[in-house]
């Protein structure tokens, strides 16, 4: 069976979309819950952990050498094991100061670990 879809109902379709990924982030912050700090970068749970699909140049993820295809599996020591560990173990390393980031390395299969530290005020960076 053929489904005829009109642009408009697609652009709808769409702004939802947009509007569904934004909403949470609103919400939170009027509820007063702590915001988590974006990174820069793009990822999905996969059942590992965080699955990165996309770095962007000059971000923090990009400083601390974060790579497409890396798994980042824990945050100080809390596991990424289901969808939504990332919002929490993020917002409780934002209260603790500093994520340490625990990495399956895409090239070498290996564990690395990665800290970011996040400033009263300066934001989030990295340490070598």
């Amino acid at each position: 069976m053929t489904r005829f879809v009109s642009r408009k109902s697609l652009a709808l379709a769409v702004v939802v979309l947009a509007a569904s990924a934004v909403a949470p982030a609103m919400a939170e912050e009027k509820a007063g819950v702590t915001p988590i700090p974006r990174l820069g970068f793009c990822s999905y749970f996969n059942g590992e952990g965080e699955y990165v699909t996309e770095v962007f140049e000059g971000s923090i993820a990009w400083e601390i050498g974060l790579e497409p295809d890396d798994v980042i599996v824990a945050v100080n020591g809390y596991r990424l094991n289901h969808d939504g560990a990332w919002y929490r173990a993020m917002r409780r390393a934002v209260l603790q100061g500093y994520a340490r980031l625990a990495i399956v390395d895409c090239r070498t299969g290996y564990i690395v670990h990665r800290t970011v530290h996040f400033g009263h005020g300066h934001g989030p960076h990295s340490t070598p």
